[in-house]
């Protein structure tokens, strides 16, 4: 394990890697038959780094499943050092509605806020994917459940949320199948033009 941590302090001892680890286990020949590398969406670590996004991929030998060799990628970074700077309301899904990451200015125009750092409060034995109070299908706004419907990670397009007209611009990030969405409030001065859309 790169970097080093201490395993034996962080995992009880015998842990099965086979049912607890999803980077290891979504590798395995019974969930990945065609031996691609796999994206695991966003779960929280039971190593202690909070939610992360992993890349597996199947490492075999003469035929047989030996291991898997990945990377994590820590989620936190991505809405503080990408999205955070811009003062533009940016975010971004997973291909099922996920909030991964957003920056201040999408929580104040739309009251999104994505997975953030994780606190652990008692010890974590497995990965857990990340809860679906972050799906947007799930959110208790009818306005945002409505735009989760309308996210394709193709067309752009605009919706009134609360009174206020917003267009949002999507952009697909391929190799994960995830979509940067740009937020942008429309002026009334403005909204006779993009009425039609």
């Amino acid at each position: 394990v790169y970097p080093f941590f201490d395993a034996v302090a962080l995992m009880p001892p015998g842990i099965d890697f086979t049912t607890s680890i999803m980077p290891y286990y979504l590798v395995a020949p019974e969930y990945n038959p065609y031996k691609v590398p796999v994206w695991v969406e966003p779960y929280i670590d039971a190593t202690g780094k909070g939610y992360i996004i992993s890349i597996s991929c199947p490492v075999y030998a003469e035929g047989h499943f030996e291991a898997a060799a990945g990377s994590d990628i820590a989620v936190l970074p991505i809405s503080q050092d990408y999205l955070g700077p811009s003062d533009e309301a940016l975010f971004i899904v997973t291909c099922d509605h996920l909030l991964v990451a957003s920056n201040q200015a999408c929580t104040d125009l739309l009251g999104l806020e994505a997975l953030g750092e994780y606190h652990y409060l008692e010890p974590v034995e497995e990965d857990v994917y990340a809860s679906s109070r972050f799906r947007l299908q799930d959110h208790a706004s009818p306005f945002i459940r409505q735009l989760a419907r309308r996210l394709d990670g193709k067309a752009d397009f605009t919706l009134d949320i609360n009174g206020r007209l917003i267009r949002f611009r999507q952009f697909p990030i391929p190799e994960v199948g995830w979509t940067l969405v740009l937020a942008e409030h429309i002026p009334a001065t403005q909204t006779q033009a993009v009425s039609g859309n």
